[in-house]
């Protein structure tokens, strides 16, 4: 039997609301008047210390901090100026930050090994 397009496209319509209203039901979340609301849980570390460069792309991390997001998930973060990208990755590998917002190579390049080898 030969399924037209619009057909199709009803039917998966109709799989999706079904599958968003079992996994709100069954889920964890729970549906009421409209609004959406998740279950709140522990937080592992709720004291973060996240270091970064002074630079543009950093922007979201000050924006989150001083609109208070962290504080809104039960985060207290303190944001810490680094002075290069090698202080920066070698205090989060040492363990003195808990973050960072860094290059996208950095991590990787951190688990290859030294440069030259």
């Amino acid at each position: 039997m030969r399924i037209t397009f619009a057909r199709a496209c009803r039917i998966a319509a109709a799989l999706a609301a079904a599958l968003l209203v079992l996994s709100l039901l069954f889920g964890g979340t729970i549906l009421t008047a409209g609004v959406l609301r998740a279950e709140m849980l522990d937080v592992e570390k709720p004291n973060l210390k996240l270091g970064f460069i002074k630079l543009t792309d950093m922007a979201p991390l000050a924006i989150a901090y001083e609109k208070g997001f962290f504080q809104d998930e039960g985060l207290f973060v303190k944001l810490e100026p680094q002075a290069d990208w090698k202080v920066l990755l070698d205090r989060v590998i040492d363990g003195e930050l808990d973050g960072a917002h860094m290059l996208a190579g950095q991590p990787l390049a951190a688990t290859i090994g030294p440069p030259g080898y």
